[in-house]
């Protein structure tokens, strides 16, 4: 972040968070700017006395005592009461439309989060003092501006390429998109070894690209701030064929779509690495990779009948093998490679894109199928 260059109060006018490059508007005193933030929610980096450095406008305040317990928890049964809801009413839209679309909206956007906060009730923040309470506030902040900056522009690619797959699928109908490039289990067995990495660039459903590219986003960035950005190449190829393998032994009647073993073997690979280094992450961090895994299971056991779990598990495996295998002498923000390692990392990045452009050729018609 850049030096503020002021000895009081100010705030920077713009700035994502990724930049906050530009004129420092000076402000007389704390309570000034307090009332520059309330009016102004667009601020989002301050200048205070005692820094060099602009610090995110919600942490201007710091806390100055510890947490009620009492008052902490009403506070999270209160928060609870929309998801509930929610909750109710995508249960009665799926019994009465029996569309799976209705449970996975249901489960993402109420049962997810009253299960983030009934764990919530389970934490007991009243035995922290106020400076691991402001100490804990301070490293999640700062942990997720710094995931906010690292490989935004090829994660965004990635994305871009999955959308792109999708629209041609659109374009030139599902089930030709299937016969090129999907997880069809008797043809790979005929040969076409192939679609084991093909399937990632398929997708049967909006709301099934949606999910991956959500889960893809979040999970990529904090995989990255562990290991190397470039590391995600080979961890992501890796895992996208222990879970393409993984439902081809297990489940060797459903044809599937998605890049969800890949994504899985990325929250596989948290899980581990995260656990061993449970120092270096803070603890909302090491939590939500938990939740996330736990709320994996549970929607696959609820939806069993659309849902390739043994893609998903096998995914998670794989990446959890590679963190457990490959990376258990290193250390986090670590980016020195062997020159083996810089040539895998090089190698599947090669074949995820081939693979990637051999998908986009055959929907087009430039690869004869």
């Amino acid at each position: 972040m850049e030096d503020a260059n002021v000895r009081g109060y100010g705030y920077l006018p713009s700035g994502s968070g990724r930049s906050v490059f530009g004129p420092i508007t000076e402000i007389s005193d704390r309570a000034a700017l307090r009332g520059i933030l309330a009016k102004n929610h667009k601020v989002r980096w301050i200048a205070v006395p005692g820094s060099s450095y602009l610090i995110p406008s919600d942490l201007l305040d710091p806390r100055h005592s510890t947490v009620e317990l009492g008052r902490y928890r009403w506070a999270v049964r209160a928060a609870m009461r929309r998801p509930l809801r929610l909750l109710a009413l995508g249960l009665l839209l799926f019994f009465i439309f029996k569309s799976p679309v209705f449970l996975v909206l249901t489960l993402v956007f109420s049962f997810f989060p009253l299960l983030d906060l009934a764990l919530d009730l389970l934490r007991r923040p009243d035995r922290m003092s106020v400076a691991q309470l402001n100490e804990e506030r301070v490293d999640e902040t700062f942990f997720l501006l710094w995931t906010r900056q690292i490989g935004r522009p090829w994660i965004g690619l990635c994305i871009g390429v999955l959308v792109l797959v999708y629209v041609l699928q659109v374009s030139t109908g599902f089930g030709r998109s299937l016969d090129v490039a999907a997880l069809i289990k008797i043809r790979v067995w005929m040969g076409e070894w192939w679609r084991l990495v093909t399937v990632a660039f398929l997708h049967g459903h909006p709301l099934h690209l949606f999910f991956n590219a959500f889960a893809l986003f979040h999970l990529a960035r904090v995989s990255a701030a562990l290991a190397p950005m470039r590391l995600l190449m080979p961890l992501f190829l890796f895992s996208l064929l222990t879970g393409s393998m993984a439902s081809l032994w297990l489940m060797p009647h459903q044809d599937s779509v998605g890049a969800s073993g890949g994504i899985l073997g990325l929250l596989g690979f948290l899980a581990v690495y995260g656990l061993r280094f449970r120092g270096f992450l803070p603890r909302g961090i090491r939590s939500g990779i938990l939740r996330s895994a736990g709320a994996m299971v549970i929607l696959g056991i609820m939806g069993a009948g659309f849902i390739d779990n043994a893609a998903h598990a096998g995914g998670f495996a794989g990446g959890a093998l590679f963190a457990a295998l490959f990376y258990r002498r290193r250390q986090p923000q670590n980016n020195s490679m062997s020159l083996t390692g810089e040539t895998i990392c090089r190698l599947s990045a090669v074949v995820l894109a081939g693979a990637g452009l051999f998908v986009i050729g055959r929907l087009l018609g430039l690869l004869p199928t």
